[in-house]
């Protein structure tokens, strides 16, 4: 996310207020090449969108993987894994375990079927 992050920082445009609205903040290390976040440190509304979609494929991803690890790993079944997943990133009171489980067989057979 990091660099998706740095790609997408413009310059805050004038007349834009210095108080950010939102619910997450992102502190980021200077480079030592490229922008400075300093200066390039807005997101446009475009901008958020695409980070929005880079944090959700990452989630799925991340998610995706702790459930093969642990089911061909561990033995654990997928729906234990995905109460684990759930526990461990804090979100089981944001959605359902079956909305992942769905999420997750609907990209098995997406990833098959090529």
């Amino acid at each position: 996310l990091y660099s998706c992050l740095l790609q997408l920082t413009t310059p805050r445009p004038k007349g834009v207020s210095w108080r950010d609205q939102g619910n997450v903040t992102f502190s980021l290390p200077c480079p030592s090449v490229g922008k400075d976040p300093r200066t390039y440190n807005y997101l446009g509304e475009e901008a958020v969108k695409v980070l929005e979609q880079e944090i959700n494929y990452e989630m799925r991803m991340d998610y995706y993987r702790f459930l093969r690890r642990n089911k061909f790993k561990n033995g654990m079944m997928f729906t234990r894994a995905t109460e684990l997943y759930l526990e461990e990133h804090g979100m089981t009171e944001l959605i359902p375990e079956e909305t992942l489980l769905k999420s997750y067989f609907q990209w098995v057979k997406k990833v098959e079927r090529k």
